[in-house]
């Protein structure tokens, strides 16, 4: 078992940034229960250590749809210990508030999985990994008038619909990514290669 509490401090005062609880089943080793406030499993980038990143923040991709990083919610891990061939394999999934730490105000939770392989090559001189990922939840629509955005002459437009009918639904918000890494050590040292791809809806 594991238990973690994190702390950030910034201009903006000091705040909880992890909260969580991480069980293991004894047996075999390969599935653990997570619950809390910790990072979405959606990804590449959003759940690495932010003490492991070359740049001072994060991709603005990944900072517009998933700010903060972590998410209160409780997911289910499938990992083999590294001892078997099949540790390559990494499935994740569960279900979050959708809110990342903000207080909860629905009871609609969002669903979040992450199927990954990661394999060392070469003597262990170089990795890759691939992963897909999968994001679907609705964000609570609480006023009568929503947007959308038409194309006008190459330019985006904002257009008014009046929408009485939604108020209290749900809309849509669902993401598919792809995400690949490769990294190499030679002579010159460690070079790393890594893309995401994401495609979806956004209300917002």
């Amino acid at each position: 078992s594991t238990a973690v509490v994190q702390f950030e401090a910034t201009e903006k005062g000091v705040s909880i940034k992890d909260a969580y609880l991480a069980f293991t089943e004894p047996w075999i080793q390969a599935f653990t229960v997570t619950g809390g406030v910790f990072n979405r499993p959606f990804g590449f980038e959003v759940p690495f250590s932010s003490s492991s990143l070359e740049s001072p923040e994060r991709a603005r991709f990944n900072q517009t749809l998933f700010p903060g990083e972590e998410d209160l919610g409780a997911s289910l891990t499938f990992q083999m210990p590294k001892a078997s061939p099949w540790s390559i394999f990494k499935i994740e999934a569960g279900l979050f508030a959708g809110n990342g730490i903000n207080p909860e105000f629905d009871k609609k939770k969002d669903f979040i999985g992450r199927i990954g392989i990661q394999k060392t090559i070469l003597n262990e001189r170089a990795k890759y990994g691939i992963g897909i990922s999968h994001y679907n939840g609705g964000v609570y629509q609480g006023t009568k008038t929503t947007y959308k955005i038409d194309t006008v002459s190459g330019v985006n437009v904002f257009s008014k619909i009046a929408a009485d009918t939604t108020i209290g639904e749900f809309q849509k918000r669902v993401y598919t990514g792809f995400d690949a890494q490769f990294t190499i050590e030679t002579a010159l040292g460690l070079t790393t290669l890594r893309g995401e791809y994401i495609y979806g809806s956004q209300p917002g």
